[in-house]
């Protein structure tokens, strides 16, 4: 099964020699001797349903994301009605309104899909915080008998991508401030102990909380930049944003910096990577390791690792 990525979202084109939508057909062609009337979209020969949860006040459909790591989800689906196979051959996106979050990438099967089955747009989505954006979306379609563009410019098909809290998940950010086996004071969990609460680096750009449960732990990571051709590292703090516990982070959200240490919430503690030379402000090796008692923020000066 061959699959189509497509990495830089283009702006929908306004033509379109088919139209179908969750409402009817809105225009036709006879490009292969087809001539479409407007029906209603149960008999059109190419269906089109948005894969939302839900609709906004004006009836704008709404598939929710929660704020977590990038990650794919179904976007629409298209049916063929056709008496014979029918194949994609082009998605467009088209933002209506910019925000978060925002949709990286799309993906899509280009093997032909027979008479009365569909196929499913799926697309990867960056949501690291809440709110909204209102994108449309248009697939091409080709067939024996007919060649078509399913048109997202126009508001029956426009759909809106929300992120929302990770409200089914707890915020477990108290249970990993306990050191010691010791309740925390802001209402821990203390049945959790501090060798249940531990950091995994896997070398220098991917990190993973460890907890006994799964759930959501605010997050200031400590990156680093190399500065010369001693690896001198310039160390910089970033503003606090949520990790799911028992997860990998890492790839496209540190780029070519490497994970010096993390911080949980605003505590006075870091997790600090093991290789990690503060001496040197560098690394003294590529591994990484298991981190179960964090350092005094006293005691890691990142302010001494600046730029040359």
């Amino acid at each position: 099964m061959k699959r189509r990525h497509l990495l830089s979202l283009a702006g929908a084109t306004g033509a379109s020699s088919l139209t179908v939508g969750s409402g009817a057909f809105t225009s036709s062609t006879t490009q292969r001797g087809v001539n479409i009337n407007v029906v209603p979209d149960g008999q059109a020969p190419v269906g089109y349903a948005i894969q939302s949860d839900q609709e906004t006040a004006d009836g704008t459909p709404v598939i929710t994301v929660p704020v977590a790591e990038r990650q794919t989800i179904p976007l629409v689906k298209i049916q063929n009605r056709l008496t014979g196979a029918a194949q994609i051959t082009g998605v467009e996106i088209e933002p209506a309104a910019r925000g978060e979050p925002e949709l990286v990438d799309i993906e899509w099967d280009t093997d032909p899909f027979p008479a009365g089955e569909g196929t499913t747009i799926r697309g990867t989505v960056a949501c690291t915080e809440t709110g909204h954006t209102t994108v449309g979306l248009s697939v091409s379609v080709d067939a024996p008998t007919l060649n078509a563009e399913v048109s997202g410019t126009t508001t029956i098909r426009q759909f809106q991508l929300r992120c929302v809290p990770p409200a089914s998940l707890p915020n477990l950010t108290p249970a990993f401030t306990i050191q010691n086996g010791e309740e925390d004071g802001d209402g821990g969990d203390s049945s959790v102990s501090s060798e249940s609460t531990r950091v995994v680096f896997n070398g220098l750009g991917t990190v993973s909380l460890r907890h006994p449960r799964d759930g959501f732990v605010d997050v200031k990571f400590y990156v680093g930049n190399k500065t010369g051709a001693n690896k001198q590292m310039f160390v910089n703090p970033r503003s606090v944003e949520k990790v799911k516990t028992n997860e990998k982070v890492g790839g496209d959200r540190f780029s070519s910096e490497s994970v010096v240490g993390i911080r949980i919430a605003d505590s006075d503690s870091i997790y600090l990577h093991p290789s990690w030379n503060q001496d040197r402000c560098a690394f003294d090796k590529g591994s990484g390791g298991t981190v179960m008692d964090p350092v005094s923020t006293e005691d890691t000066g990142f302010s001494e690792c600046t730029s040359e």
